[in-house]
């Protein structure tokens, strides 16, 4: 099994499919400053222990979750449709 099948739709919404309509990237408050600064959010090495990691590539983290008690990543949210 590929690594990413875990994460397939199951149920009622693979049949009818699930669409993202919108994505965040949530930051802390400097890293929110520098990113209204920039313009833009840059993307970063990742530093955890996943197969990214020595890869070396750079990314950006968004996500579609709506986090019920507040994002560990931060308090300030950029969103996109």
């Amino acid at each position: 099994m590929k690594e990413w099948q875990s994460y397939k739709i199951k149920g009622d919404l693979a049949a009818v499919g699930a669409e993202l309509s919108t994505v965040r990237h949530i930051v802390h408050v400097p890293s929110a400053r520098r990113i209204i600064e920039d313009g833009r959010i840059k993307a970063g090495l990742v530093y955890d222990e996943s197969r990214l990691n020595e890869s070396r590539i750079s990314v950006t983290w968004v996500s579609a979750n709506t986090w019920n008690l507040g994002s560990i990543y931060g308090t300030v949210e950029f969103q996109f449709e």
